[in-house]
């Protein structure tokens, strides 16, 4: 639309209907009430049962009410980011017809900053009717961010009120362990219940980093790593290999045993190994790998590689059929792993195993079960969008599941999008501000699996599971 300046409000229909909206407390109390009644009565010792619901089911409770909660809020702060797209795409071509240099700039600099991390700029800005759209984006997610304490702190209210009940009745009936349990979950619920100064969000126990933005460097993963889940993983092989200068890169062949020094790696190009069955590769630590060009791709071809404390940032990695890598304290930004090479056969022909590493922005463009075999311990993975798991040949969801040659245990994901099959592999793991999709096509699972998932704030888009596939959505713990 061409017309004047002022008419650029009834053009933003998504943001007025977002600014006016409210959703009624009446609602939230009503399903948080059913949950109530609906849960199973707490035995007594002398075998009669009491009108109170039993610990795991508030907890099973709580869990699911916070989500239901938060997640048409995450839904309406969407709506209004691509409301206020809009608004600034038609503000950009009448400022451009109208030949508006400056201005035109500024609102090019505010759809940069919507892009990079969907959010209006912080620049100083003079065109009028830039800031009036600033004005109404800020003033309708003020309106959210509060409307969504609001319920929260109706929700932490109602189980905070309903665990504080449950401990003099479990005292009662004699199990005093349970009682405590209640009472510190109670405490715990109060403690980080969304308040003004944390942004509307609850602190989260599981170490230093918090739960957005900031991925830790190599080594700095905040995630707690049991002794049972480590015991699982393949073990590391010692490799013992001769020094070899930076220079091998440009060398069309390499030793069947080789150490590349420490140094800062360009890979440009296709960079390969090949045709040698055999081959071992170690990296000194502290080494970095960024690619150069958009055709940046490194294949390790068959060889056993280990490392630690690595960079590897905007390239293509690849391990051929017999690649086994084994990296611990690295830090990927932007890669694409997986298998490579034309060769096929057996099972898992790509082993990858990732312990204590951060992963940011990308992973794999496909994973088939057969191409690539993942052992994840103990990571970070942030801003993450996984394909389905392709189920290949005969492989079947549920044994795939619960084969240790697939398996991500002990991690954290946050700002992921991650399918079904993929929350599959996942156990004891954490997932924050995470989306959980369906896959496309439909899965069967012959045996039963069973997966706790840590959330907080997380949008469950996947309907109804395959039969034998469970998800017990679990609350964050709390400090």
């Amino acid at each position: 639309m061409k017309g004047e300046p002022n008419n650029y409000l009834s053009e933003m229909p998504t943001l007025i209907q977002i600014h006016k909206r409210r959703i009624g407390g009446a609602v939230l109390l009503l399903l948080v009430a059913l949950a109530w009644f609906e849960l199973p009565p707490l035995e007594a010792q002398n075998g009669s049962t009491e009108k109170q619901p039993s610990l795991p089911a508030l907890q099973s409770a709580y869990a699911t009410a916070r989500i239901d909660a938060s997640v048409p809020f995450a839904a309406e702060l969407k709506q209004l980011v691509e409301g206020y797209r809009a608004a600034l795409e038609r503000l950009q071509e009448t400022t451009q017809a109208k030949g508006a240099l400056e201005a035109l700039l500024e609102v090019r600099g505010e759809l940069d900053s919507l892009q990079a991390d969907g959010q209006p700029g912080t620049s100083k800005i003079t065109s009028p009717q830039l800031m009036k759209l600033r004005g109404i984006f800020a003033e309708s997610k003020q309106s959210i961010v509060e409307r969504q304490a609001a319920a929260m702190h109706e929700v932490t209210s109602t189980y905070t009120t309903a665990l504080e009940a449950l401990v003099p009745e479990l005292t009662k009936v004699g199990k005093l362990d349970e009682a405590l349990k209640a009472k510190a979950l109670a405490e715990a619920i109060k403690v980080g219940a969304p308040d003004a100064e944390n942004g509307g969000r609850p602190e989260m126990g599981i170490g230093s980093g918090g739960g957005s933005g900031n991925v830790p460097g190599a080594g700095k993963i905040p995630v707690k790593v049991t002794a049972r889940a480590e015991n699982r993983l393949a073990e590391v092989p010692e490799i013992e290999a001769p020094l070899v200068g930076a220079d091998i890169f440009s060398k069309p062949d390499w030793p069947l045993l080789v150490m590349l020094p420490k140094g800062d790696y360009a890979i440009e190009g296709v960079t390969k190994y090949e045709s040698k069955k055999g081959r071992m590769l170690v990296i000194s630590a502290g080494s970095t790998f960024r690619g150069e060009g958009d055709k940046a791709h490194w294949n390790v071809a068959n060889a056993i590689t280990t490392g630690k404390s690595l960079t590897f940032e905007g390239f293509n990695l690849r391990g051929n059929l017999g690649s086994r890598l084994y990296l611990e304290q690295c830090s990927f930004k932007d890669m694409v792993m997986g298998k490579g090479g034309g060769w096929f056969g057996g099972r898992f022909m790509s082993r990858w195993q990732f312990r204590n590493c951060a992963i940011e922005g990308s992973f794999v463009d496909t994973w088939a079960t057969r191409h690539t075999g993942v052992q994840m311990l103990g990571c970070r993975i942030e801003g993450v969008k996984f394909p389905p798991l392709v189920y290949l040949n005969d492989d079947e969801p549920s044994e795939i599941a619960l084969n240790d040659e697939m398996m991500i245990l002990d991690s954290y994901f946050a700002q992921c999008e991650i399918p079904v099959s993929v929350l599959s592999l996942t156990e004891d793991c954490v997932f924050v501000d995470c989306r959980f999709v369906a896959d496309p096509n439909p899965l069967t699972f012959a045996g039963k699996v069973k997966r706790t998932l840590k959330v907080d704030n997380c949008e469950v888009d996947y309907g109804a599971l395959p039969a034998n596939l469970e998800f017990e959505l679990e609350e964050l713990p709390l400090r």
